[in-house]
């Protein structure tokens, strides 16, 4: 259970490096020039903000879940930060409701707050003279496109480039993974999508299947990339009320 909360937890903070929306282009790009682009454009970034939209869905119990919110990250020299505040909760068809949940990691600590419960947990995942770039972490949990090798995607993945007339309407690039049965990701999915903006080269939306068969949607909307990003974004100071943290320290190894 903790393996797969953590996991959900990264998914979300690890892939957020959307952009806004690209006029309609046929695709005749190859996967390996798709994946430079994306590396290229990976390496550019040191500051992305957008509105978020989370689906989970479990259609064994037509169960579906969303919440919306923001997501903010900056990259320093020797640090990295994001902090994803969902605000609004959408379980199937009832009305939203606020559910105001937000992540922090500076590098060092993962920080969970829960307003509605008042309270916090503060997970530490490196060494504070060691800090870990956000998708440094990421890739342990699943495929970060830009920031990965292309010789180790293609180790864990079949990646092929979706027809753009018939799958891709938008003009989005669409690059289908498929978990290799020899893949580490096997346990965590079957297959993921990533729809590719054409005009800054990363990802608007992921679509991933998990290997029990549950669906994530994320899509990330009215981007602003390379734009300024204040470092006391990152910064939590508990409102009166709350609770002392619950505080995982480092885990050996």
């Amino acid at each position: 259970m903790l393996k797969m909360e953590l996991r959900r937890v990264l998914l979300l903070a690890f892939i957020v490096v959307g952009v806004g929306q690209a006029k309609p282009q046929p695709s005749c790009d190859s996967v390996d020039s798709i994946l430079e682009k994306l590396r290229a454009s990976a390496q550019r970034l040191t500051t992305f903000q957008c509105e978020i939209e989370y689906v989970e869905e479990q259609p064994l119990l037509e169960s579906r879940l969303m919440r919306r919110g923001h997501a903010y990250y900056l990259r320093e020299e020797d640090q990295s930060f994001l902090r994803i505040n969902f605000e609004t909760l959408v379980q199937d068809e009832q009305a939203a409701e606020i559910d105001r949940q937000h992540v922090i990691f500076d590098g060092v600590w993962l920080t969970r707050i829960d307003y509605e419960l008042e309270s916090f947990q503060m997970r530490q995942l490196a060494e504070p003279n060691r800090p870990m770039d956000a998708f440094e972490l990421a890739s342990d949990h699943m495929p970060i496109i830009g920031f990965s090798a292309n010789e180790d995607l293609r180790k864990e993945f079949r990646i092929q480039v979706a027809p753009a007339a018939a799958e891709n309407p938008t003009g989005h690039v669409l690059l289908n993974l498929e978990v290799l049965p020899e893949s580490r990701f096997r346990e965590s999915y079957q297959t993921l999508e990533f729809w590719i903006d054409r005009k800054l080269w990363l990802p608007v939306r992921v679509d991933a299947i998990t290997s029990e068969g549950d669906i994530t949607r994320i899509r990330f909307l009215k981007a602003k990339v390379n734009e300024k990003v204040d470092r006391s974004m990152f910064e939590f100071k508990p409102p009166k009320g709350f609770g002392k943290p619950e505080i995982i320290p480092l885990r050996p190894n």
